[in-house]
């Protein structure tokens, strides 16, 4: 999911700081979803969706982790 998400962020012409600045979050916490480290909660995945501008496309392995906010945790 982290690098996909990179991949998307990086078609927006977006930097990292530029989605801290849209969703007023740690630049920090961006990394982490980058790298794998942390999934955005579903609040944040809804911005990120928004922002990033996509409603399909997620990997196959990950969707199901996307669709169950039960598998958001900070």
């Amino acid at each position: 999911l982290g690098q996909w998400l990179h991949i998307k962020r990086i078609e927006a012409n977006l930097t990292q700081l530029d989605i801290c600045r849209h969703l007023k979050i740690g630049e920090r916490r961006v990394l982490a979803w980058e790298r794998d480290a942390l999934k955005p909660t579903a609040t944040e995945w809804e911005s990120l969706r928004n922002l990033l501008n996509f409603d399909s496309g997620i990997p196959q392995s990950d969707f199901q982790a996307c669709a169950n906010p039960a598998l958001f945790q900070s």
